[in-house]
């Protein structure tokens, strides 16, 4: 009996052992099978932002391109501004003092009166003040980006849609999350802000339209009445100064950046940027026997490099570089179509109804503009961007590096008028007194740009033989443009730069390149 009922026990042990072991395999193998359907989602959700992202990209550059042929490139009056020719040599105590004494100038002529006697806000705090909306703009999209997004997953994780709710209930939800996310009601004033980003779509809130308004406003308390935003103080009006660039906005850019939306969970920014005022690294493959510069190409980029504080390691890096690819393509300043000769088939059928392939040659022109496009390619995939990002070592703002100021875009013109110090010294580095003609050229420019190069020549007859070294490198007016676009959806990023020749109101597109 005694020995029945322990055999009988062992039985079970064993049988339990087994199970025990049975159901940590079933334990494990539904954790790893959950994991991997966890991981699948979420593959398949980033794909489709990814989509979304490119879809948003390409419709970006579309819109781009079309305001680009209406926007004005003409030079604003920047009398009573700072000066941006230096700004890449400031670090961030002088900047920040710089700002200060310009906001202690402007606080004494806060408004100006014009010819007809009309008072308004100084053009330049008005920039600041609009600078300063803009940006709280930005802020409470995303607030209300971050707050609808939050009520969207939480429906899903009920196993719901979002049209198992009336918009009216959604928006209710959406206002009391952003309330507890940022501390602060979900006002008219915000959400007007947040209804409309100038984008296919945007906007903060289920419906994305007035009636969605409405609707909020008859859904109870939620707003008790429009409150106009305050306008900005003067400590957020200081913080909002910028020193403008040659268009008005921050040195490098023709316009304000724009951000907006497209659908319900991408959002675009898009900076469109002026390449003659950077330094063309074009330069570094000049190859004219009938041109006596050639030799003073490195002096050039040494002169750059130097002045961005580069180690000498850093600049040898980049002139090998630029070697290699001048091994692929040279430039020079007679840039013709280019002839592509090849042997095309062709059939024909006799009147028998036989066909007969036969080859003949073919030549046809590529447009001297696509060797912009070339220059562009070698240079993306030829020049180690590494230590063209970094910061300048030891002084300089943050953001300020080499790769801002080199044109790598297919540029071979300097406009004079735009480009700051550094450039202007480093392309007359190829003839001689770059640093005297440098300010020459700046100090002119303060008080009225260059029409004509023979402007130069004739203010500066005591280095005309400099300047008529350079003169092909040399333009009063850029024609040359990159369209920077970043579109982002959920984790999905996608960023693309579309080159582009900018001639009054016609608009060429060179190359897109999209990261």
């Amino acid at each position: 009996m005694k020995k029945a009922a322990i055999k009988q026990t062992r039985s079970r042990g064993i049988a339990l052992f087994f199970l025990l072991g049975a159901l940590i395999v079933l334990t494990v193998s539904t954790y790893a099978l959950l994991s991997r359907m966890s991981v699948r989602r979420h593959r398949l959700g980033y794909l489709v932002s990814y989509q979304k992202a490119r879809y948003a990209s390409s419709s970006a550059i579309r819109y781009a391109l079309a305001r680009l042929k209406d926007m004005p490139t003409t030079l604003v009056d920047r009398s009573g501004a700072p000066d941006y020719s230096d700004v890449f040599a400031l670090d961030q105590e002088s900047y920040n003092l710089l700002i200060e004494e310009w906001a202690m100038q402007l606080e004494d002529q806060m408004y100006i009166e014009d010819e007809s006697g009309n008072i308004s806000l100084n053009p330049w705090l008005a920039a600041a003040e609009k600078k300063t909306t803009q940006t709280r703009r930005r802020e409470n999209i995303k607030a209300v980006h971050k707050a609808r997004e939050t009520v969207y997953k939480d429906i899903r994780d009920q196993g719901l849609t979002r049209d198992d709710f009336l918009p009216e209930q959604i928006n209710e939800m959406i206002a009391d999350v952003y309330q507890q996310q940022t501390n602060r009601p979900l006002t008219a004033d915000i959400l007007m802000e947040t209804m409309d980003t100038g984008g296919n779509g945007g906007g903060g809130v289920n419906g994305n339209s007035l009636d969605s308004i409405i609707a909020m406003q008859s859904s109870g308390d939620l707003f008790s009445q429009y409150e106009q935003p305050e306008p900005p103080s003067w400590e957020e009006l200081k913080r909002g100064l910028e020193i403008p660039g040659p268009y008005g906005p921050q040195w490098p850019l023709l316009a304000e950046p724009e951000i907006m939306d497209f659908g319900d969970d991408c959002q675009v920014e898009i900076t469109i940027e002026d390449e003659n005022a950077k330094l063309p690294v074009t330069l570094a493959l000049l190859d004219d026997p009938q041109n006596d510069i050639e030799p003073e190409k490195d002096a050039c980029f040494y002169t750059f490099f130097e002045w961005m504080g580069a180690a000498e390691e850093d600049i040898l890096d980049f002139l090998d570089s630029t070697d290699e690819i001048a091994q692929t393509k040279t430039f020079n300043f007679n840039l013709r179509p280019i002839r592509i000769t090849e042997r095309k088939p062709v059939t024909t059928t006799s009147s028998s109804g036989r066909k007969t392939t036969r080859y003949r040659t073919v030549t046809t022109n590529r447009s001297s503009y696509m060797h912009r496009m070339d220059y562009a390619l070698l240079f993306r995939n030829g020049i180690n961007k590494t230590a063209l990002t970094e910061d300048i070592a030891g002084w300089g703002l943050k953001g300020e590096n080499a790769l801002k100021y080199l044109g790598l875009w297919g540029s071979y013109k300097v406009n004079i008028n735009t480009a700051p110090r550094h450039v202007l010294e480093a392309v007359f580095a190829f003839g001689g007194d770059g640093d005297k003609i440098a300010d020459l050229i700046i100090n002119r420019r303060l008080v009225e740009p260059y029409k004509e190069l023979d402007e130069l020549s004739e203010e500066a007859y005591g280095y005309k033989e400099s300047i008529d070294k350079v003169k092909e490198m040399l333009t009063t007016e850029s024609i040359l443009f990159t369209i920077r676009i970043k579109a982002s959806c959920g984790s999905a990023i996608v960023e693309t730069v579309s080159t582009v020749i900018k001639a009054r109101t016609t608009v060429k597109k060179i190359v897109t390149v999209t990261y």
